[in-house]
């Protein structure tokens, strides 16, 4: 196994990236203690194309006896997408719309999972997750969704010493990289993750 693909956890914060755009640190870690400095990243000669390799995304589930429900916003660098489904265990019935934004116009990430927040509007469309102490606060209105309006209005409570798995994972030398955050809220049912890929 290579000194890169070593699975160790990780205590040191710091930033993501050094200067010339190699990861600092690989592994996993209970709480993001990596700043992702995203303009450090440099895998093209011609740095101003990377934006446009860059996939940022925010995502939630929400997990109860009789349904499922996922609402996500992502940044694919040359275009956006807000996306939800909602699935219905007790009919068996599923629905997703999705929304394409080309170059994620109007969409607004955080640079980190634990500060800020994301957002979406256009017209009467708008998802926002806020991120608060030891709060994260969901607001979804989408018009016509499947025929139907979906309203969402959802606050779930993270103590500040709930534990996170966070991942960093390297390839192509250490300049391309998958990092990841996910966490499951006491109780069991509602979920979260957060990510950056190149």
């Amino acid at each position: 196994m290579s000194e890169l693909s070593e699975q160790h956890e990780l205590h040191t914060s710091g930033f993501l990236l050094d200067a010339r755009g190699n990861v600092t640190q690989v592994g996993w870690s209970r709480q993001p203690l990596l700043d992702c400095n995203l303009e450090q990243a440099n895998f093209y000669r011609l740095r101003s194309l990377q934006p446009f390799r860059i996939k940022r995304w925010d995502y939630y589930g929400v997990t109860t006896p009789s349904f499922y429900f996922s609402v996500t916003l992502a940044d694919l660098g040359y275009a956006g997408q807000a996306f939800a489904y909602f699935v219905d265990f007790e009919q068996g019935q599923h629905t997703e719309e999705t929304v394409t934004i080309p170059f994620g116009s109007g969409m607004r990430l955080p640079r980190n999972s634990m500060e800020g927040e994301s957002i979406y509007q256009k017209g009467s469309l708008k998802i926002q997750f806020v991120v608060r102490p030891e709060e994260r606060h969901l607001m979804v209105e989408w018009p016509g969704f499947s025929g139907k309006d979906l309203v969402a209005d959802l606050k779930m409570n993270l103590p500040s010493h709930h534990e996170s798995m966070v991942i960093v994972i390297p390839f192509t030398r250490g300049r391309c990289f998958y990092i990841s955050k996910g966490e499951l809220y006491p109780g069991g049912r509602l979920g979260g993750g957060w990510g950056r890929a190149i």
